[in-house]
């Protein structure tokens, strides 16, 4: 038996007392030959079931203790992407995903041209903030960058709270307008004109005041200190 096997098995038999973990142990693995025949779902899909059997009033009271814990969460993604977790039950998840999957081949069908995962995401944010269109909806974030990259003449990278670096420029095809100097050459420009609140922040070792000084009494170059 593999180790994430018996993990499996533990796991499904947590719940019952010791003398009907050793029931299950013994059916399981008590033949080493035959157990090594069983691939990991298996062996934890047996271990289920005998729980069950064995006592059906502490499965049913650990299922009502998990559908407790659901919950939905928030983690960053490798370039300003994040990963949104919706943790369910069974049922509902697997409701919420075809609900998605069938807006998705619908929209396909009607010939658009994103792909079904891109879809089925754009899906997700737009019934879930009631905005028509995913790229539509506001945000209010806490961004900090420097002057320079602000004004287009520097391509330092920003920071996003609960995120990290970003990249001061947005993917493209190169142009006159992306050039530095141009205020238009990078995405935190457009975040800007959307109303994003933002915190200057300048090298370290520049003798200017940190992110933390009250807003207004920072000197936007160094020469009119």
């Amino acid at each position: 038996m593999t180790e994430w096997a018996a993990t499996l098995l533990a796991k499904e038999t947590a719940c019952l007392e010791v003398d009907d973990r050793a029931k299950v142990d013994k059916e399981i693995a008590g033949d080493p030959e035959a157990v090594a025949k069983l691939s990991e779902k298996q062996v934890g899909d047996q271990a289920r079931k005998m729980a069950a059997k064995l006592d059906p009033a502490s499965v049913a009271h650990r299922r009502a203790k998990a559908e407790k814990d659901r919950r939905v969460t928030i983690r960053p993604a490798p370039d300003t992407m994040t990963y949104l977790t919706g943790h369910l039950p069974v049922g509902q998840g697997v409701e919420v995903y075809a609900a998605l999957k069938r807006a998705a081949d619908t929209l396909i069908a009607s010939g658009d041209e994103r792909s079904r995962a891109q879809i089925m995401a754009d899906t997700l944010v737009e019934r879930v903030t009631g905005k028509a269109d995913a790229p539509a909806v506001p945000v209010m974030i806490n961004l900090v960058v420097s002057d320079q990259t602000l004004l287009g003449t520097s391509h330092d990278p920003a920071h996003l709270d609960g995120h990290g670096t970003i990249p001061p420029r947005r993917p493209g095809p190169p142009s006159g307008r992306d050039q530095p100097g141009s205020r238009s050459q990078d995405g935190i420009a457009d975040l800007v004109a959307q109303g994003v609140r933002l915190t200057p922040r300048r090298p370290h070792g520049d003798g200017l005041e940190g992110p933390d000084r009250p807003p207004g009494t920072r000197h936007p170059h160094p020469h009119q200190r």
